[in-house]
């Protein structure tokens, strides 16, 4: 669906970034 140049969403980093739209940051815990 969401290819990333010769990478794809069945990377388990690329799929990790997937289910976090937003960077953990340390003050929004």
């Amino acid at each position: 669906m969401a290819r990333i140049g010769p990478l794809s969403l069945d990377e388990p980093a690329i799929r990790e970034a997937a289910y976090q739209p937003t960077p953990r940051r340390p003050a929004d815990r």
